[in-house]
């Protein structure tokens, strides 16, 4: 049996320190847990998305319909496990003062749902077009699952025009920089999307560096 690669387990070890801390910055700025450096800014949530590349092997992702499938049962249905009954919820919460009246949350301002908003917050989560402020921090599973559906399908039309892996490069740095202008130049986010194209970008040169670089890891927690 092949050796994990330690190196990999370090990043990601050292990754979740830094998301840990750096949600406590937010909550806590006086605590100033930032003023150094190297655990500073963003870079951690873009790692885990570069290190899910790693794993991703090019015959899995020419098996559509098992890779589809899986990214299904493994991402989608999970993350519903979660996501409907806190929706469910949703009205508890401000009986526990958890949520607060008139607070903004991803441009929407939380209040006591009556039973046609309920159903149509459900219908949003089913959809992945919502997420309530307590499972926030799950944003990236919205992200990472289109992010592999995107990556996925554009191996299939590239293998019906008979294209290789590396030509996804260009099309896939095509939808990142118009994602890029959309957001920051013409001031339009589409909301899952935008994220999700960074997230795939990401996934693929996770896969090209660590599987077409020669890389091998055995994942014994999958």
């Amino acid at each position: 049996m092949r050796k994990r690669v330690l190196y990999i387990d370090i990043l990601k070890g050292f990754a979740i320190i830094a998301v840990v801390l750096f949600h406590i910055n937010c909550l806590f700025p006086s605590t100033q847990l930032f003023n150094f450096g190297i655990l500073g800014a963003m870079w951690h949530v873009p790692l885990f998305f570069l290190i899910s590349g790693f794993f991703i092997t090019e015959s899995k992702l020419a098996d559509t319909k098992n890779f589809l499938w899986n990214k299904f049962k493994g991402l989608y249905l999970k993350g519903l496990y979660y996501f409907l009954p806190v929706a469910l919820l949703h009205n508890v919460f401000f009986e526990l003062n958890w949520y607060r009246e008139g607070v903004s949350y991803s441009g929407e301002f939380e209040t006591v749902l009556g039973i046609k908003e309920h159903l149509i917050l459900l219908v949003k989560n089913l959809f992945l077009m919502s997420r309530e402020p307590i499972v926030g921090a799950m944003w990236f599973l919205d992200s990472l699952f289109i992010a592999m559906v995107g990556l996925c399908l554009l191996v299939y039309i590239s293998k019906k025009l008979k294209f290789n892996l590396k030509s996804l490069f260009l099309p896939i740095m095509a939808l990142l920089i118009l994602s890029n202008v959309t957001t920051n130049i013409l001031g339009v986010t589409l909301p899952k999307i935008n994220n999700s194209v960074t997230a795939m970008a990401l996934i693929y040169m996770g896969h090209m560096l660590f599987q077409k670089g020669g890389g091998r890891f055995i994942n014994f927690y999958s």
